[in-house]
């Protein structure tokens, strides 16, 4: 089947989205057919959802059941079958105060990601080994998300040392 990009997230990501737009646009139709994107939450204003109404999108639902951090957990194990991760964020004074728990979970999920060149993510990614860090650019991200796209190896590889990396320095 096509390769997934993915996001998760609460519904306050409207403006992280947003920022990846243009570059999400431009790979999902240059790569026709050959990938989707898939998002879980991450948009709580329907005008959001409709910038991305014409791409090949597939919004995975969360039942309220399954919405606290520790059934969350399981929830993503049975249905989260992303080929890359994205987790873009505006740099600001909050966001900059924010932890790197997108990099947790894709990683301990053994899912590679993009990860924007911010403070959580600066402080835990290393770029190109446990993850790509990319600026808040449409260049950087389309550039992030070609290059993951087209290197399965570059992936896998990603995956594990981040995933590796996770747990033996990051949980109990």
């Amino acid at each position: 089947g096509p390769l997934v990009l993915g996001y998760m997230g609460t519904f306050t990501h409207d403006a992280d989205l947003l920022m990846v737009l243009e570059a999400l646009r431009e790979v999902l139709r240059k790569r026709s057919g050959a990938v989707e994107f898939h998002l879980v939450g991450g948009i709580g204003q329907a005008g959001t959802l409709q910038a991305f109404a014409d791409l090949p999108l597939r919004i995975l639902s969360v039942q309220r059941r399954d919405a606290e951090y520790p059934r969350f957990v399981a929830w993503m194990i049975r249905h989260l079958h992303f080929d890359v991760g994205l987790a873009p964020l505006e740099d600001n004074g909050f966001t900059r105060c924010k932890s790197d728990l997108k990099f947790l979970d894709y990683a301990a999920l053994g899912i590679p990601g993009i990860y924007s060149r911010v403070a959580p993510y600066e402080k835990s990614v290393r770029h190109l080994e446990t993850g790509y860090l990319a600026e808040n650019t449409a260049e950087a991200w389309r550039d992030g998300l070609e290059r993951l796209l087209d290197d399965g190896a570059l992936r896998q590889a990603m995956a594990a040392a981040a995933q590796q990396n996770v747990f033996s320095t990051r949980s109990l």
